[in-house]
């Protein structure tokens, strides 16, 4: 459920997709538009996620955003007209940001410290988990039963989630008026800016594997899209054992040295994508680089949520995706003038340098420090 059943989906029925709404150039573009809608809806989320959480409360805004998922979801597969079919996919990733903020959130009010690190490691790194097999099943389905059958999957999984959510989540009330009207203010948010660009450079790294990797395989001889989706399942499951992973580091060396391991790892894997040339350690360099940024996926969360003011936890969690999401956005605008200059393998190699010159330099800034401190005064000339 949440962010990821949008497209889990959609991917493997595209052609299909693009088959029933007229075939050729124009349904190739409708059905590349059915992929990308859900990510406006997305953004629209996000930017008012924390409004709708202030004004009815985390209990019925978790109930709605899965009936609403679930409806708008399985409507896609009803909808024979191409504008009523695209503004279900934006509004359903409109109600599974709602649903993943107001998750989030809760979490965030559950756990503190350590605790809340290791919760959305688990719910960030399952998505991975549950994504794939989804992925699998939707494309045999859609074999067996036409394209319309995998649109079934946001009713199966939504029953149950709701059943569970209406039973489990105690009945809330709508927020505090002093806290609404703090949210409506963006109290405290203003002071979070720093962290929500840490996110946004985070997402810029992640993103070189959703967006570019692909390229990069085909250019080192990684040419069917069998071998390439082996690869980039193993990748994305690296992903996810390493958000699951980040929490319990977080609470063994603490956040800041989690920070600076998964910006190193991940530079390092898009370091050696970038340099190699051979198919095969590419590939092992652009599974690494998902290691270090499954650390960065829970700590995009986690630095955020643990400097946030209970009042706004919820809209700096929208505020979180709206940054990941324009992230992803504006990925292959950053990386074109790159790309054109000195190719793909090129942007890699320059990517992975500023990725791992960050951290080393925060390093020796920190130690120079250090050195300061704890060096014993100059001892001064004594005058008589």
């Amino acid at each position: 459920m949440g962010t990821s059943l949008p497209y889990s989906t959609l991917q493997p029925i595209l052609p299909m997709v693009a088959a029933r709404f007229g075939g050729g150039a124009d349904g190739e573009r409708l059905a590349q538009f059915a992929v990308t809608a859900p990510a406006v809806g997305m953004l629209i989320g996000g930017l008012i996620a924390g409004w709708v959480l202030a004004a009815v409360g985390m209990r019925r805004l978790i109930l709605f955003a899965i009936l609403a998922q679930g409806v708008l979801g399985v409507a896609g597969g009803f909808l024979d007209n191409p504008w009523a079919f695209l503004a279900s996919r934006l509004a359903v990733g409109t109600a599974a940001v709602l649903f993943g903020t107001a998750c989030v959130t809760l979490l965030a009010e559950l756990y503190e410290g350590d605790a809340r690190a290791k919760a959305v490691g688990v719910l960030q790194g399952m998505a991975p988990f549950t994504a794939i097999p989804c992925i699998i099943a939707a494309g045999l389905l859609a074999e067996r039963f036409g394209w319309r059958a995998p649109f079934s999957f946001f009713v199966i999984f939504a029953l149950p989630v709701f059943l569970v959510a209406l039973f489990a989540i105690p009945p809330s009330t709508v927020a505090a008026p002093e806290a609404a009207q703090s949210t409506q203010r963006g109290g405290g948010l203003w002071r979070l800016w720093p962290y929500f660009l840490l996110v946004f450079g985070f997402s810029q790294l992640s993103t070189m594997g959703i967006a570019q990797f692909p390229f990069l395989l085909k250019e080192d001889g990684v040419a069917g899209s069998g071998p390439q989706s082996l690869i980039i399942a193993g990748s994305s499951l690296t992903m996810g054992l390493g958000a699951l992973l980040s929490g319990p580091l977080q609470a063994r060396i603490g956040e800041r040295r989690t920070l600076l391991s998964g910006v190193i790892v991940a530079g390092v894997g898009i370091l050696i994508a970038g340099l190699s040339h051979e198919a095969a350690i590419g590939a092992a360099g652009g599974i690494l680089s998902y290691a270090g940024c499954g650390l960065l996926l829970t700590l995009n969360f986690t630095l955020v949520l643990n400097r946030a003011a209970a009042e706004v936890r919820g809209m700096a969690v929208g505020f979180i995706l709206v940054a990941i999401f324009v992230s992803q956005f504006l990925n292959p605008l950053l990386i074109a003038p790159l790309r054109t200059a000195i190719g793909l393998h090129g942007a890699y190699v320059v990517v992975g340098l500023l990725a791992i010159a960050g951290p080393v330099l925060a390093m020796g800034v920190q130690g120079y420090r250090r050195r300061l401190i704890t060096a014993p005064p100059a001892a001064g000339r004594l005058r008589i």
